[in-house]
């Protein structure tokens, strides 16, 4: 769950004027109903989180804001037709516990002035998506300053950059992203700070809705997403410092790798046990060919082959001997040979 903020600013950081916002852009209006209802999880909605001002400079019959958790935050009175809660803290609490932890994808801050500061400087802030009307408009609320130690600009690609017009006013789209880390967007960010607190008239309250409010659907200006700076509009994310984080081996070696040198070390252990094997059976039989020779010596000695006369015979006196010889050797009897 994440905590987007969202707001249209004028080229003096105005986003409000005795409670209304001072510029209508239709294509603003649509940019941010687009962004404040996008979810990944089409089982999900997102929770749209503003003050009481800025609750009731919304028109009456687009509120609530249509397909979105509405939060208002009131300490004295509860908001009809919306979840009322008596401090942002406490409503990022209550989003986190069911049946929201499981109903709610997004966070995002429609204003005024003092809801943006206090979710800029929570932990849980993501990005922030501002449009930049490239015009002067009479003001009596502000934009808060952004701490570029904290913020950079960086862009998204979700939301369209660009110049665009309606109605005779300009504005400008860029977009941020969070753990980007440039310095030149940092001083970007800090020439729109001082900016901010040049700014004449400079208020408290406020925010996108108009007034000391916030935002309103039907007030905000421009596409979304940046701060612009002289013609051009940036977002503004939070900087994080991250501990770098030593790889494991085995995740730079990958998985096949792994496999591999577990086949190699099976392999090897399964050729030593045949290698021991092989030794132990040629011991055996050398074990068992000395044992055989010591039992049966006349197996081993052959007796010479008594010689033949002149007609190719084996003389009868050595016929006897050499047919008992042949039935030693065979084990057959001698007469089948005489």
């Amino acid at each position: 769950m994440k905590l987007n903020l969202i707001v249209a600013t004028a080229s003096n950081m105005g986003i409000g004027f005795q409670g209304t916002i001072p510029w209508r852009l239709k294509k603003d209006m649509s940019l941010f109903a687009k962004l404040t209802k996008w979810t990944d999880d089409s089982n999900k909605q997102n929770a749209v989180v503003m003050g009481r001002k800025t609750w009731e400079s919304i028109p009456q019959k687009n509120r609530p804001l249509s397909n979105r958790l509405n939060i208002v935050l009131s300490s004295a009175q509860q908001i009809e037709n919306a979840l009322t809660c008596k401090s942002l803290e406490s409503a990022l609490q209550l989003l986190q516990i069911p049946p929201y932890l499981d109903q709610i994808e997004n966070i995002w801050i429609i204003g005024g002035a003092s809801v943006y500061r206090e979710a800029m400087e929570h932990s849980s802030c993501h990005r922030i998506y501002v449009t930049h009307i490239l015009k002067d408009f009479e003001c009596d609320v502000f934009m808060p300053s952004i701490d570029p130690a904290k913020f950079c600009l960086v862009r998204d690609c979700k939301v369209p950059e660009g110049t665009e017009e309606e109605n005779g006013t300009s504005f400008n789209v860029k977009f941020s992203i969070t753990r980007s880390i440039c310095n030149i967007n940092s001083l970007l960010v800090s020439s729109i700070n001082e900016i901010v607190e040049s700014a004449p008239g400079r208020g408290g309250g406020g925010g996108r809705g108009g007034g000391s409010s916030g935002k309103s659907n039907s007030s905000t200006g421009g596409k979304r997403s940046g701060y612009y700076l002289h013609g051009g509009l940036y977002t503004v994310s939070r900087t994080v410092k991250e501990t770098p984080v030593k790889t494991p081996v085995y995740r730079g070696i990958g998985a096949w790798g792994i496999i591999g040198i577990v086949l190699a070390v099976l392999g090897l252990c399964v050729g030593i046990y045949y290698a021991l094997y092989l030794c132990d059976l040629y011991q055996r039989t050398d074990n068992y060919s000395s044992n055989l020779a010591a039992q049966t010596p006349h197996l081993m000695t052959e007796k010479p082959r008594p010689e033949e006369n002149g007609n190719g015979n084996i003389p009868m006196t050595d016929k006897n001997e050499f047919a008992k010889t042949s039935s030693m050797k065979t084990g057959l009897n001698s007469e089948v040979f005489l």
